[in-house]
């Protein structure tokens, strides 16, 4: 009974929180496998596109949905430590 009391309670936690997925940002490039015709549009310049598929053999083509063509870029680490004052001299 306490198990399913602490199950029912996570459940419901977890439920509240409103887990979503992540926002995953596609590329400008994709992979097309050949074999299994797998697709992967999550790659920015064409050389990664073609390391993903060199030696599973597919094709690059542009991302039909547009994409991005650089990745997207995080704010600062806050907790990173500050330099002040003048560079130091060597």
């Amino acid at each position: 009974m306490r198990t399913m009391l602490m199950l029912a309670g996570i459940v419901a936690a977890t439920l509240t929180l409103g887990v979503r997925p992540g926002s995953a940002q596609q590329g400008s490039w994709c992979a097309m496998y050949s074999g299994d015709g797998g697709t992967n549009c999550y790659f920015y310049t064409f050389d990664q596109c073609r390391a993903a598929i060199s030696g599973v053999g597919g094709f690059c083509s542009p991302n039909p949905r547009g994409g991005l063509s650089a990745p997207p870029r995080y704010a600062p680490n806050p907790l990173a430590p500050i330099q002040i004052g003048p560079p130091p001299r060597y």
